[in-house]
């Protein structure tokens, strides 16, 4: 055998004792790492779990407490704390909105396929999402108290269509991300008129929502057209803006004092007004912001009672005028009163008819006109605030 003979086969000893070695090393390295696999099987995922939620007490809460830094500090965690908790604020934010739109409803409100705006008392501006980003609740929240700020008078709606389930919700009960928002806005009742400034106004707000959103604003009709509107609504409430009262006298020298006066009234059903002392007021659906019957003490020495009737806001249908007569005599009796005209004449049978006609010909009127007492269209432009 040569020298060069013995040289290979030496190396090829060597080549080969190297691979054997090398796969004896990853075979020891593949059995310690499924040893530890099945370590980490055996751990408990608290979050992934299948106990109930009764089962999880406050031992397994310490348990699985983020650990702390020398300080006592937590550690980072990939999601912060407080986003946890603006997501309670906003649902917090969200159940009070709720009930301060209608606190006789319980919680929760249900989508209806598009929203009902009346646009020939309504100027309305909408706008949608762009791909995939949506309009979220603080957007939204912003963009309400931006509309609402520009005046005190005249009502705005925002309605939103919800990414989710493609309903749409007043903005305040949307579940989630929004995909549209569409806002109504009355052009004049009975305390304003939409002025070429104002509709700048709400129209800046929402074209800047609009373009941090990568939108656009979509009216129902231009600015010119609006304004056109807006008179010829503002023209309407004034020719049929009318309301008749009756006075409630005391029947004796005493007059009628405003603890007994609020006394009957609340016994009745009527509401005392917020603003102020001597006003309560009647409304026969609590989700109507204007009163049909107000009663009202102006100071007068005899404790005069002023009750008046809201004449376009009221439904013949439902018996409006004839529970104010009904109420009328109520209140009488228990004030120990008796119900007579402005000009303190007694109001008998015979008057009580002919204020029904006056008032049943002048609804007649204005349903022919296109505006039927006590509808939502009536509730809109007669009005006094937003």
């Amino acid at each position: 055998m040569t020298e060069t003979q013995i040289i290979l086969i030496v190396v090829a000893l060597a080549v080969i004792g190297f691979f054997f070695l090398r796969s004896k090393h990853e075979e020891s390295s593949v059995k310690r790492q499924l040893h530890n696999n099945a370590l980490d099987e055996e751990r408990v995922d608290v979050l992934m779990n299948d106990k109930d939620d009764d089962d999880f007490d406050d031992d397994d809460l310490e348990k699985n407490e983020p650990s702390t830094g020398s300080k006592g500090s937590p550690l980072p965690q990939e999601e912060p704390p407080i986003y946890s908790e603006l997501e309670k604020e906003r649902n917090d934010a969200v159940e009070e909105a709720q009930r301060e739109m209608n606190p006789t409803e319980t919680i929760g409100y249900a989508g209806v396929a598009e929203p009902v705006f009346d646009y020939g008392v309504q100027w309305v501006l909408d706008m949608s999402s762009i791909g995939t980003k949506g309009f979220n609740f603080g957007a939204l929240d912003a963009l309400y108290r931006d509309l609402t700020a520009i005046s005190s008078d005249l009502p705005v709606e925002i309605w939103t269509r919800s990414k989710k389930d493609g309903l749409y919700y007043p903005f305040k009960y949307c579940p989630n991300e929004s995909s549209r928002v569409v806002v109504g806005i009355t052009m004049a009742n009975r305390t304003a008129t939409m002025n070429e400034l104002i509709a700048s106004q709400y129209l800046q707000v929402m074209e800047q929502m609009a373009a941090y959103n990568g939108t656009d604003v979509r009216p129902s009709m231009d600015m010119k057209t609006m304004l056109e509107n807006a008179s010829k609504v503002s023209k309407f409430v004034k020719y049929y803006d009318s309301m008749f009262e009756i006075l409630i006298v005391s029947k004796t020298e005493a007059p009628i004092s405003v603890e007994l006066l609020e006394r009957v009234a609340e016994d009745s059903g009527f509401v005392k007004n917020s603003e102020g002392r001597g006003r309560w007021e009647y409304r026969f659906d609590p989700a109507e912001k204007e009163p049909v019957l107000v009663l009202a003490n102006h100071g007068e020495p005899d404790g005069t009672v002023h009750f008046t009737f809201d004449i376009p806001n009221a439904n013949l249908v439902r018996g409006d005028l004839k529970q104010f007569f009904q109420m009328a005599n109520h209140l009488a009796n228990h004030l120990n009163a008796a119900w007579v005209d402005c000009e303190r004449r007694p109001i008998d049978a015979g008057g009580a008819l002919i204020l029904q006609d006056e008032v049943t010909a002048k609804l007649e009127k204005m349903a022919i006109a296109g505006v039927r007492g006590g509808s939502t269209r009536a509730r809109l432009i007669f009005s006094r605030e937003a």
